[in-house]
């Protein structure tokens, strides 16, 4: 797993993005959402142009990498218990995909 939000000068703390190693960020997508639970692979702006992240190319991202990469975005109306639900099958999702890239 790569995270890429990181607590410096710049940083948007409510924009959570990150990959899981060897999965496609469009698999986590739909595995969320699978859950009631709805992220994105790219930000708003740029989610009809399917490609990889342009701020982590301008961070020296391999793009295979970034291609991969989803973001979660919260706001003043998500509430405790969802940030609860969001780790609780994260970390379910992150064991079936570790398990099944074991398995390759």
């Amino acid at each position: 797993m790569t995270i890429f939000s990181q607590p410096t000068t710049g940083f948007a703390p409510h924009i959570l993005c990150f990959t899981i190693n060897g999965v496609r960020g469009e698999t986590i997508v739909h595995a969320f959402e699978d859950q009631g639970i709805y992220i994105s692979t790219t930000s708003a702006c740029s989610s009809k142009k399917h490609l990889a992240s342009s701020t982590l190319m301008a961070m020296h991202v391999q793009e295979n990498i970034a291609t991969s990469a989803v973001r979660v975005s919260l706001d003043e109306n998500n509430t405790l218990a969802e940030a609860d639900q969001f780790i609780k099958v994260f970390d379910q999702l992150y064991q079936k995909f570790s398990k099944i890239n074991a398995d390759a």
